[in-house]
């Protein structure tokens, strides 16, 4: 049997983008070398007729790069999707490079990012976890299709729940079938915004990005989750097993958790994101006639009010008078309230069995802006405090950064956190 006929690699479809870096010692070599690669393509016959392959240019100036070792302290990072894509992008980043005065960062969303400095050479990396509202179908995907070590942690997953009794496995609803995601109250669509179909969505995602980055070589300093994604971080941390058997276990235990709390009414809430500081955001909450909780503040411009149906909707009209931007999050658990009580009190029977393991990595909790304790008791006890008070998400990133926290990488679906991260520290210095 021929190798290269079974190689499935030969059968993947090519990488939508590849990365291109550009390092030089000036922001004036830099500049040249932006304009001399872009004279090269446009005299390269294979970039003219489209024959060039953007993944061998991205590879063969990375590796450039990777031999210059420390002299290119100015670089630039473009994401092209296309030679021609590529090229439009360093025209567009030249402009800025050689702009009168001078240029010291460009983060331009369609895939531009230039830093005068290093980044953050002296500081501490941070690992950060997203919780659920990450979910959607197909995540990852595209990854499991390249990376076997991440369709590895989706495998096992199913594997935990294969002949189970529920009927179904995972990816069933992460990766449905085109029939059953034509419709959006499909029973498979619908999974995955329950309570035991996002928990397994987000924690399997996050899984299997750490593992890819574990496989890159990429170690954190320090970890922290969001929600559901402290399951994450105390994982990776290495205080829940970090080796599947117990954590899957746990998982376990967690469905059949909610399968018994479902027959009595899992506490049902709506989640009211709003676009204003917490301060705001909590004058809005003492207007409002009836129970309701600030429970996440994320970032400087969001918070999100936790209640019944009619007091959301008092918040709501007050959030609409006032001119803010709002949105109702899709899932409707009470989470971080005193609402979700009942359920947390099942939890804490689960927590109390769990094996807790000495932390490997620094891990923080977003409950109380600080390191998880080391005491096992102390532990368990903030995993269930954690679904009783508020994520403090904004001043736990804050306390990070004050530890000398520069790079904040989000280990998980969507980006949510990233883009909370940048509202946090926007103004602070990162290098």
């Amino acid at each position: 049997c021929d190798p290269a006929a079974t190689d499935l690699s030969n059968h993947l479809p090519e990488w939508d983008s590849e990365v291109c870096i550009l390092g030089a010692e000036s922001p004036a070599e830099l500049l040249e070398r932006v304009r001399r690669l872009g004279r090269r393509l446009d005299s390269s016959e294979d970039a003219a007729a489209g024959t060039m392959r953007l993944a061998d240019l991205a590879y063969t100036l990375n590796q450039d790069l990777m031999s210059s070792g420390d002299g290119a302290a100015c670089r630039l990072a473009v994401v092209g999707s296309s030679t021609a894509d590529l090229r439009e992008k360093l025209d567009r980043a030249a402009k800025k490079l050689g702009a009168p005065g001078g240029c010291r960062q460009i983060r331009d969303v369609s895939g531009i990012y230039f830093t005068a400095e290093p980044l953050a050479r002296e500081g501490k990396l941070a690992f950060l976890f997203p919780g659920e509202g990450s979910q959607y179908p197909n995540m990852l995907a595209d990854l499991c299709l390249h990376f076997p070590e991440v369709r590895e942690c989706f495998d096992q997953i199913d594997r935990v729940y294969y002949d189970h009794a529920r009927g179904y496995v995972p990816s069933d609803y992460l990766f449905p079938r085109p029939e059953s995601s034509r419709d959006s109250e499909s029973p498979v669509e619908g999974r995955l915004w329950e309570i035991v179909g996002a928990v397994e969505a987000v924690l399997t995602a996050n899984q299997a990005e750490l593992t890819l980055m574990a496989g890159l070589g990429i170690q954190p300093d320090i970890i922290l989750g969001h929600s559901t994604g402290e399951f994450s971080a105390l994982r990776a941390a290495g205080i829940l097993d970090p080796d599947n058997e117990e954590f899957f276990e746990l998982c376990l235990k967690l469905y059949k958790n909610y399968e018994e709390a479902s027959l009595l009414g899992v506490p049902r809430a709506v989640l009211l994101a709003v676009g204003a500081d917490r301060e705001r955001v909590e004058a809005i909450a003492r207007e409002v006639d009836g129970e309701i909780y600030l429970a996440m503040d994320n970032c400087p411009h969001q918070a999100v009010l936790v209640g019944g149906n009619e007091v959301c909707e008092q918040a709501l009209a007050i959030v609409r008078r006032q001119g803010l931007i709002s949105e109702k999050l899709n899932f409707d658990r009470a989470y971080h309230t005193p609402l979700f009580g009942p359920y947390v009190d099942h939890l804490r029977q689960i927590f109390e069995e769990a094996r807790i393991l000495p932390a490997r990595i620094p891990v923080y909790s977003c409950t109380t802006g600080m390191p998880y304790p080391d005491d096992p008791d102390a532990i368990r006890k903030l995993m269930g405090d954690h679904w009783l008070l508020p994520v403090e998400f904004r001043r736990t990133i804050e306390n990070l950064h004050d530890g000398g926290a520069r790079l904040f990488v989000e280990v998980g679906p969507r980006g949510n956190l990233s883009s909370f991260v940048d509202d946090i520290l926007r103004g602070w210095r990162f290098c």
